[in-house]
């Protein structure tokens, strides 16, 4: 039940992260959407919550499995990319790049997930 819970937040978390792109690079004319800006917090509780959650449950450890530990900085080269990507004080040029590598990070989070291992690519 918590891994899926887990899993569906992170499936919600890029739903919204492509939508939040979407909406503030392509249709910067427009503002966005009341949910669209609150939205991705409170799943990116639940997210956090789950996972720590099941860290717990599962006896997982980031000084024991390595996996762990690079899920968890790349976590946070997600999370900074994305705080750039979403700041108005950055380039336009520069905020999409950050977007961008933002969801490769996202993605290769969900590999190194997957795999157990941080050579997911090769």
């Amino acid at each position: 039940m918590i891994k899926t819970i887990h899993v569906s937040t992170v499936v919600f978390t890029l739903i919204l992260f492509l939508a939040r792109g979407g909406w503030y690079f392509f249709r910067a004319d427009k503002s966005m959407p009341r949910p669209l800006r609150y939205l991705p917090h409170l799943n990116d509780t639940v997210l956090t919550i789950t996972g720590i959650w099941m860290a717990v449950l599962y006896s997982i450890s980031p000084l024991d499995q390595s996996w762990f530990l690079v899920k968890i900085v790349a976590l946070f080269a997600y999370i900074g990319l994305g705080m750039y990507a979403f700041k108005e004080k950055h380039l336009y040029g520069r905020r999409l790049v950050a977007w961008a590598l933002a969801l490769c990070v996202f993605f290769y989070i969900i590999g190194v997930v997957r795999t157990h291992s941080a050579l997911v690519f090769f």
